[in-house]
């Protein structure tokens, strides 16, 4: 009985043929890579952002909205780069428990603070502001301004115990 290599026609090859059956895979690989990548730009999803002028309309969606959520499912909400790191901010603060919560409507970022009031939130800065309000914060800053002016002393090579440069204090 034969084995399946005698049935094979032998074929010899110079390393010129090996050089050019490997560039020809090689460009196909590279056509194959672009007409992937170029289908997969140009199906990109666009994002369209709904701008609302009707009353009743924008009830009417804020309604569907409100349905929708009660239903365990979100809407997404397009927004700028930055209202949507301050977003990202306030939900992360909502986590640590400095606000109480945090919700977009209409591309506007709502809050509420400690202090239980509402805010639109449009900058970081205003997002600061209302949860840097809270009582503990002087508390929290304090502690930080200690613990910054005990690393200035350190890094100055003094101990605190002796009130001397750390490389004066025996051991």
């Amino acid at each position: 009985m034969s084995s399946p290599s005698d049935l094979l026609p032998k074929v010899s090859l110079t390393d010129g043929d090996i050089v050019r059956i490997a560039e020809t895979v090689k460009q196909l690989l590279k056509d194959d890579i672009e007409k992937t990548v170029e289908r997969v730009v140009n199906e990109k999803q666009i994002h369209l952002i709904d701008r609302i002028n009707d009353i009743e309309e924008k009830q009417c969606n804020l309604e569907s909205t409100l349905t929708i959520k009660t239903n365990q499912l979100n809407e997404l909400h397009d927004l700028t780069k930055t209202r949507d790191e301050i977003a990202f901010q306030a939900r992360a603060y909502v986590r640590n428990h400095r606000l109480k919560a945090t919700w977009v409507v209409d591309g506007k970022i709502m809050v509420i603070g400690k202090d239980n009031n509402k805010h639109a939130v449009t900058r970081m800065y205003d997002l600061n502001d209302h949860v840097f309000q809270s009582d503990n914060f002087t508390e929290i800053n304090e502690l930080e301004d200690n613990q910054e002016s005990e690393m200035q002393y350190a890094s100055n090579g003094h101990d605190r115990v002796s009130e001397q440069p750390a490389s004066h204090v025996p051991v």
